[in-house]
């Protein structure tokens, strides 16, 4: 495990870089279908790397969704082609435990395949650039799908970027950073294609984001480098105007696998064979995040909790690993879970979390607006096996975060904790339709199974993987994607990339002397948590 003192030095390093470091670079149609997209996730169930590490791992998922909701709470142009009308499918894949799922997407010309997060929280797209000598991806690339861990922009004859524009500083909540600028060029997934796609191209980063960069899904709102996101300038390709996604739960064949087939990312529709009944869709308040009206949780059959003012709305986020809320509302819950108890009475290191039986049979039902009410599976409501610290105990999947609640934001983040107990469309709606999140039960679930009971696995839900991160399902007319598709191909060699040498000054690409070092500081939502602080713990150290 790394001394603080190391890690420090490591830090203070960086952030000279960080302050030092600019780079400037040089200079549809309607389809038959939805896509969807293989989601890639990290896992945190069964840990494997010693109870002590765990509790590291804990409190940096529990001290990152905390700067998330503190943080809530403070234009391409789309080629012209003759329309199609089409869906394709993904395949996403968790990482380490479901800390975080992934798609594989290209950019540039000639395309080179990146992984990235899926963010519904946030609005940019950002990648890594090859000439960041801190930026280090190194946690999910080596796996799978033989992906960069960063973007060459020297190789792309469609990249472009603004000559003088200032850079920007992407800060996230809990204290990490990247430094860019805006650039544009060609960005896919599946066979959308966006040309001219904004983007921030980082050029350093203060720390491991174990990833090579992260999209959101957002609405323009909340886009920091003033670019219309991804997803609406390929929405007229969309057979229907929807991004669907179908999170499988952590459930790897071998017990050292760190990413495994995290489920499903359906562009331009849904997939019908993956959850039962129809969606049910509730309108969002306002065009920024996916935010819903959220009206009572029920626990049990004699405690219901009624929401009301900006506790009773809640942001779909698939950035987010855990769901969190207000601090009372949480205790209030918990206390009619049997056997519940505070983190803090077994670590201080689990303060603010809530520990419960993983046998537990307490499923959560949350009465969303438009009459929506679903239920959260006793499996999901348990998030980490604690091990000799309390023996059959987990730590919950709902935390509280401390504070006064601004009545301007949002009180709750449903992240994917809940997300994995339903099938989940983000809809654009068109003139007459208001934009909404909907919600249909997971096929085949049983609802009603304790907590040791995993979901898809023992005919508990159906198993919607269709292989990992760059698996591609192109959708037809009837709007039904298999999920018996063959998997991809598992590729543990780390893949060969262009990272630039030297002191951490980087090259100016557009020749045109001294990089400008005007800032311009956003603050945005990371992907999930911060993987810097599992590595510097030395949760994913052998």
């Amino acid at each position: 495990m790394l001394r603080k003192s190391v890690i420090l030095v490591l830090l203070a390093n960086f952030l000279n870089v960080l302050a030092t470091t600019v780079e400037q670079p040089t200079a549809k149609t309607k389809r038959n279908g939805p896509i969807s997209f293989p989601i890639h996730k990290r896992s945190s169930q069964n840990v494997k790397r010693g109870d002590d590490l765990v509790l590291e791992h804990l409190k940096s998922l529990r001290e990152q969704t905390l700067a998330r909701w503190e943080r809530i709470h403070s234009k391409a142009v789309v080629s012209k082609e003759e329309k199609r009308g089409k869906w394709e499918t993904l395949a996403i894949s968790s990482w380490y435990g479901d800390s975080f799922y992934y798609a594989s997407m290209q950019i540039g010309t000639p395309p080179q395949t990146l992984d990235i997060c899926i963010d519904t929280g946030s609005s940019d797209l950002w990648v890594a650039s090859s000439t960041c000598t801190s930026c280090n991806q190194t946690l999910v690339q080596p796996y799978y799908d033989g992906s960069s861990n960063s973007f060459d922009y020297s190789r792309s004859t469609s990249f472009s970027s603004q000559q003088a524009g200032p850079a920007v500083v992407v800060q996230y909540g809990d204290g990490s950073a990247i430094r860019g600028y805006v650039a544009q060029d060609t960005v896919s997934l599946g066979s959308f294609t966006a040309s001219n796609q904004t983007f921030i191209l980082a050029v350093a980063q203060n720390a491991d984001f174990g990833i090579a960069g992260l999209m959101g899904l957002g609405w323009p709102s909340l886009a920091q480098s003033r670019g219309t996101p991804w997803w609406l300038n390929v929405i007229d390709e969309f057979e229907e105007p929807e991004m669907s996604f179908y999170f499988s739960q952590w459930n790897p064949s071998d017990p050292n696998d760190v990413v495994t087939p995290g489920g499903q990312f359906t562009i331009g529709g849904r997939n019908t064979s993956l959850y039962d009944g129809d969606i049910k869709f509730i309108p969002i308040s306002q065009q920024s995040y996916w935010t819903i009206p959220l009206d009572s949780i029920v626990v049990s059959s004699n405690t219901t909790l009624s929401m009301t003012g900006s506790y009773g709305r809640a942001i779909a986020d698939t950035g987010t690993t855990l769901i969190a809320g207000p601090n009372e509302v949480v205790d209030a819950f918990y206390a009619a879970v049997p056997g519940a108890v505070r983190g803090e009475t077994v670590s201080l290191q689990l303060a603010g979390f809530w520990l419960i039986p993983c046998a537990t049979e307490t499923n959560a039902v949350f009465n969303f607006g438009n009459n929506a009410s679903f239920t959260l599976p006793a499996t999901l409501l348990g998030y980490q096996y604690l091990g000799r610290y309390k023996p059959e105990y987990c730590t919950g999947s709902i935390i509280g975060m401390a504070g006064s609640i601004s009545s301007s934001y949002p009180a709750w983040i449903f992240g994917d904790a809940f997300l994995k107990g339903v099938y989940t469309v983000f809809r654009k709606g068109n003139e007459s339709e208001q934009p909404s999140v909907g919600f249909a039960p997971v096929k085949g679930v049983n609802y009603a199974t304790n907590g040791n009971v995993t979901l898809g696995t023992a005919g508990n839900g159906i198993n919607g993987n269709i292989g990992n991160a760059g698996v591609v399902i192109t959708g037809s007319t009837e709007g039904l994607t298999s999920t018996t598709a063959g998997t991809s191909t598992i590729n543990r060699e780390v893949t060969e990339t262009s990272v630039a040498s030297g002191s951490g000054e980087t090259e100016t690409p557009n020749g045109n002397g001294q990089p400008n070092t005007a800032l311009i500081s956003k603050t945005v939502a990371r992907c999930t948590f911060v993987v810097a602080s599992l590595v510097l713990s030395g949760l994913l150290l052998a």
